[in-house]
């Protein structure tokens, strides 16, 4: 996983964590199960800190189709950490399934490849910035 994805994947999750406005010990676990599944380091962290929530999401819909996939995942697991999903969190766990696996489907040239090309990214972002993200 590339460093801008690492510092990328680390703001999705902590708008995650937080968007019930609760941050749970559970939620807490399981960040720091992914904090070593993905190797994330503090610096990984500090660069989240200067990302909006859209440029997150955009970087992210740029890896591989693998990636994509098991980030949503891990993104489901992080909202349902807490036995509970909050409106909120329900609404960014759309947003991110859109954006990660769906939109890049859509938009997709090359089906062997599975890459977002660049008019879904540029479709993303705009999205992502006109909901106030």
């Amino acid at each position: 996983m590339k460093q801008n994805e690492k510092a990328s994947l680390m703001r999705v999750i902590s708008d995650l964590i937080q968007a019930d406005g609760i941050i749970d010990m559970q939620e807490i676990e399981y960040l720091e199960t992914l904090r070593t599944k993905y190797k994330i380091m503090p610096d990984d962290e500090q660069r989240a800190d200067h990302l909006t929530f859209a440029e997150a999401v955009t970087t992210l819909a740029e890896a591989e189709a693998v990636l994509r996939h098991q980030l949503v995942t891990d993104f489901a697991e992080v909202a349902m950490s807490d036995n509970y999903c909050a409106r909120a969190e329900a609404l960014l766990m759309l947003a991110l399934r859109y954006c990660l696996v769906v939109a890049c489907l859509l938009y997709t040239s090359d089906a062997a490849d599975e890459r977002c090309s660049s008019r879904s990214t540029a479709d993303v972002s705009s999205a992502l910035l006109s909901c106030g993200s």
